[in-house]
């Protein structure tokens, strides 16, 4: 079992395939860029002009890790400031045609319960097709596959024991503190948009007396990984994927 004491960054960093989907890491980036890049060069030569930069990458030392169990600490609960909306550049049905190309040509991947499909012809087709060859199908079913897998270890994380012990123990503490929660997931279902900040801080409060995020991240990673080691060639063609990519993006990066 972990140490209570284990940091945020640490606890996101234990299931697997968190890990492999959400860490930031220099291969991640350097595909990202290439792939903008392979885009932009595509839409030039098409006589359009495209943001010359990706998006901004995500941090390096948080990385874009989701929250199954809700708020962590006490800097989530402070409000951010509103970012103002980006300004949108009107397109146009020719630069959405050279983008997406032919809206009746897809690519499509499936996974046990979900499909999911994207442009055959356009640029964005070509830049997918450019870093992942013939590979490109795998990637999308990947993805899939891997997401379905997390949605699936959260639900058998209720059957486990040591889980189900450490959210009694939390739900008993926010009980103290008056609110009725059954866990973290229905407090922050009965929450509107911005949470009451007092029953907030009473969910991070009593996640850390009780040791609950310790607990959670040690029995979802153990299920992550039962579900990996079932299908071995889901990590093994995830890493041959982003391997591939690398490689190409290192060709087309300057």
């Amino acid at each position: 079992m972990l140490r209570t004491q284990a940091s945020p960054a640490e606890l996101h960093r234990l299931p697997p395939i968190y890990r492999m989907t959400y860490r930031w890491s220099a291969a991640g980036e350097r595909i990202q860029r290439a792939h903008h890049q392979v885009v932009g060069t595509c839409m030039d030569r098409l006589g359009f002009a495209y943001p010359p930069t990706p998006p901004p990458s995500t941090s390096r030392s948080e990385g874009p890790w989701p929250f199954p169990f809700g708020f962590e600490t006490t800097d989530q609960l402070q409000p951010r400031p509103a970012e103002p909306a980006p300004r949108e550049t009107p397109r146009g049905e020719a630069f959405e045609r050279a983008l997406f190309g032919d809206p009746d040509r897809r690519v499509t991947a499936r996974g046990a319960k979900l499909t999911v499909n994207r442009p055959a012809t356009g640029c964005l087709a070509e830049a997918d097709g450019r870093l992942q060859g013939e590979m490109r199908i795998r990637s999308m079913q990947l993805s899939i596959l891997l997401y379905e897998a997390e949605t699936a270890a959260l639900q058998l994380l209720d059957a486990e024991p040591a889980f189900r012990s450490a959210t009694e123990q939390w739900r008993r503490c926010v009980q103290r503190a008056g609110f009725p929660f059954r866990d973290p997931r229905d407090l922050l279902r009965k929450s509107s948009a911005q949470p009451d900040p007092a029953a907030a801080q009473a969910d991070v409060r009593c996640k850390r007396s009780t040791g609950y995020l310790a607990t959670a991240y040690d029995r979802l990673a153990r299920i992550q990984q039962r579900l990996l080691d079932k299908e071995p060639s889901l990590a093994r063609d995830w890493a041959r994927s982003q391997a591939r990519q690398d490689s190409v993006a290192r060709d087309v990066l300057p």
